[in-house]
């Protein structure tokens, strides 16, 4: 279980431990939950030197607003429910965001309000098949 707290900008924030494979350093890193970008990781300049990432490459990739952007991408390690999970982080300008491939396969949960609760747990293999039955509305008494 992985456990964070939303801000006062209203950002459902979580601090995860990085490390580059092979390394014993970590580093605890505060990123934003952006379901918006469907990679792993993102972290600034600074980290991926501290942490001394391997590079893994560079991609184009398209920011929110639509403009193209070429970043460096590095293999890293996040520890993950408890296990090493081996990522591609994108290495970006000024944004620590944690993407949708780091969260397949968990469930994300957010208190949307000033100092809630973000939890983020691991979805059983049995449940994740399970059909998810669809929400049944109801009228609000008047």
């Amino acid at each position: 279980m992985i456990v964070g707290h939303v801000t006062a900008k209203i950002e459902a924030e979580v601090v995860l431990s990085i490390h580059a494979p092979g390394s014993q350093y970590r580093e605890e890193v505060r990123a934003v939950v952006d379901t918006g970008f469907s990679e792993f990781l993102s972290l600034t300049p600074d980290l991926t030197g501290v942490l001394a990432l391997p590079l893994h490459g560079s991609v184009e990739i398209l920011l929110a607003d639509g403009s193209p952007l070429v970043v460096y991408t590095y293999r890293a390690m996040v520890d993950w429910h408890g296990m090493d999970r081996e990522i591609i982080v994108h290495e970006m300008p000024s944004e620590r965001l944690f993407g949708m491939k780091l969260l397949l396969g968990s469930r994300l949960t957010i208190d949307a309000v000033d100092g809630g609760l973000v939890l983020i747990t691991p979805i059983v293999e049995e449940e994740s098949r399970r059909e998810a039955e669809p929400p049944r509305l109801t009228q609000s008494p008047e």
